[in-house]
């Protein structure tokens, strides 16, 4: 494939590999959640074309050496892993994320809701939970830091309750790329013990938060 009229090609497969290898650290580093979220066999595809339009937008590099480390992640934001459960078909409270670099937090704050009018749960759920997860991406060198944090069990009552910030710690003065992703799972209590109700319909998985590295 060394013929100029491939040139072309090589260029799509380079940066093909690139959006690839990307993928492949995103699924990894999410792979405990993505499980829970039964995400189902059109992800990886799915990903991978949403993780082709950050390359895409890479605005300094020539066709063929465009690189998802130069790109938009912010692109990445509102994406699916469970096309069956869309977050804002499950998880209606008001919501907002920060970032704070320089302390390496990001915060998930929940204003109060009511359970039981603001979550579509499961068959049999009685109790909800908030997971949240961050991953601090080196696109460059190929590795990741992942950590996450969760909410407490959260009764699915008819009462308004007000939940503690959800906090996930990364590097502090990190300058590489952050990606969030929000997860509903929900349980079922039995004499005080919770066990986590699996339904593909009823367990997003979504990126709330996506930013490029710093300079």
């Amino acid at each position: 494939m060394s013929d100029s009229q491939f040139d072309r090609t090589r260029e799509n497969m380079q940066e093909f590999d690139n959006a690839a290898q990307t993928c492949t650290q995103l699924r990894d580093a999410l792979k405990e959640l993505i499980k829970n979220a039964s995400a189902g066999k059109t992800l990886p595809g799915r990903l991978l074309k949403q993780v082709m339009e950050v390359l895409k937008s890479d605005p300094v590099s020539d066709r063929g050496e465009r690189q998802v480390a130069k790109g938009d992640l912010s692109l990445l934001k509102g994406f699916e892993f469970n096309t069956m459960s869309r977050l804002e078909n499950i998880f209606f409270p008001v919501y907002s994320v920060t970032a704070d670099r320089a302390s390496g937090k990001l915060t998930l704050k929940v204003l109060p809701f009511i359970p039981v009018k603001k979550v579509t749960a499961t068959k049999a759920a009685t109790h909800v939970r908030i997971v949240t997860a961050v991953v601090e991406l080196d696109l460059v060198n190929n590795s990741k830091v992942v950590t996450e944090a969760q909410s407490d069990y959260i009764l699915l009552g008819k009462t308004e309750i007000t939940i503690p910030d959800i906090e996930n710690q990364f590097t502090p003065n990190t300058k590489q790329a952050l990606l969030m992703v929000l997860c509903i799972e929900f349980y079922q209590d039995v004499n005080g013990k919770k066990y986590i109700l699996k339904d593909e319909k009823h367990n997003p998985l979504n990126v709330i938060h996506a930013e490029s590295a710093v300079a």
